[in-house]
């Protein structure tokens, strides 16, 4: 195929690391989003380095990298506040033979942002965590079947889930087979799924909310039939943990999961992922339950300090900055016609109930100490703040 005409535009030196990448990596690439299939045929740039929202490929050529690490680096790359946290940890050591004391300190800290939940198991990526939070219900429930959300396109890179997918090679059948699925949005659809499969299903797993609004009462409805057919419910809150709201989606909605997982923007880029939930299922991974001890989670890696002091650096931005909980909340109160300037930072997808979804590249942040706050006061309604996100200069 002849190479495309694109202006000028040519990436050589990327195409070689291409080639190279290709004959070492199966698929060029440790993340199968990141591949040169996802990309147009010699349009594919290798990245050089990032600072606050732009990418430099190999190449020299910049880009405002508006996937921002697969939604993995919510404060922009190389975040100040981040950095320093990490290298701090660093310096002291990263992985111990016993827990460390800033174990104690984000799961602490954790908690307190995320109030929902009881207990917190960290860990390095979110299909582990997802993972275990399945075991966790078919080891509560005794139930053998999984129901998932088919509208949401990954959860695991577990058989469980994978199993689903058309790329299944590898897994038996019979794994597949406990995995059903249901509509995000149509609970009549998910009650006939939980009763065609009566006390056979252990939990319900989905996305609380993604580019689009969830329909009036959906979630709250799910919280019942999850309880009226004893099934556990877990939110997957890899995309909205930490930018729905601080404490994900289901504080932004009011509706409380038995399980949630977090990870992506909780370490601004670095490995970190979370299983939160109620004390009565986490404590049958501990110690100090009665029953069968369930293996949760336990990887070697899960608490290594420098990615901790990571997720609580982010936290302490948020809290600090109220950054990515205020422009989800400016954007979910814009409208058209409002006569209110939509932020460039921001892309808004309205829903058919005519509330406004944000999704946004990270706003830039200079490298001398972070965001510089405006003084005047906020504008936004219901909102008197000096200072807020919504009226920084930049």
């Amino acid at each position: 195929m002849e190479t495309p005409d694109t202006d000028g535009f040519s990436l050589p030196r990327s195409r070689e690391a291409n080639e190279r990448l290709n004959a070492l990596i199966p698929g060029g690439a440790h993340t199968y989003a990141k591949g040169d299939d996802q990309y147009p045929e010699h349009l594919a740039p290798v990245i050089s380095h990032g600072r606050g929202a732009h990418v430099w490929d190999v190449d020299g050529n910049r880009y405002v990298e508006y996937g921002s690490g697969l939604r993995s680096v919510s404060l922009g790359h190389a975040h100040p506040r981040v950095t320093e946290a990490v290298r701090r940890e660093l310096d002291r050591g990263g992985n111990f033979v016993r827990p460390s004391f800033v174990e104690v300190e984000a799961a602490e800290r954790f908690l307190a942002t995320v109030p929902t939940a009881e207990m917190v198991k960290f860990a390095k990526n979110g299909s582990d965590a997802t993972t275990a939070a399945v075991r966790l219900a078919r080891a509560a429930t005794g139930r053998p079947r999984v129901a998932l959300c088919a509208d949401h396109p990954f959860f695991s890179a577990d058989d469980w889930f994978i199993g689903t997918t058309p790329m299944s090679d590898g897994i038996p059948s019979q794994t597949a087979e406990l995995t059903l699925s249901f509509p995000y949005g149509d609970l009549a659809a998910t009650e006939e799924l939980l009763t065609r499969y009566h006390g056979e299903i252990a939990c319900v797993v989905l996305e609380p909310a993604t580019h689009t609004e969830p329909p009036p009462g959906y979630l709250a409805g799910l919280r019942a039939l999850a309880d009226r057919h004893g099934c556990v419910l877990v939110f997957d809150e890899m995309i909205t943990g930490f930018r729905w709201s601080e404490a994900g989606a289901q504080s932004l909605y009011g509706v409380v999961p038995d399980l949630s997982t977090f990870g992506k923007a909780l370490g601004n880029g670095f490995a970190v992922s979370a299983l939160a939930g109620r004390r009565d299922l986490m404590e049958r991974g501990g110690l100090r339950h009665p029953g069968d001890r369930v293996f949760l989670l336990s990887t070697t890696h899960g608490a290594e300090t420098h990615a901790l002091a990571a997720a609580m650096a982010v936290q302490t931005t948020y809290a600090r900055e109220e950054s990515p909980p205020d422009c989800t909340r400016w954007v979910r109160s814009w409208r058209p016609g409002s006569g209110r300037p939509r932020p460039a930072w921001a892309s808004v997808t309205m829903s058919s109930s005519g509330a406004g979804t944000a999704t946004w590249s990270s706003p830039p942040w200079t490298s001398g100490g972070g965001p510089r706050r405006s003084t005047a006061p906020c504008s936004c309604a219901g909102c008197s703040r000096a200072g807020c996100w919504h009226r920084r200069s930049w």
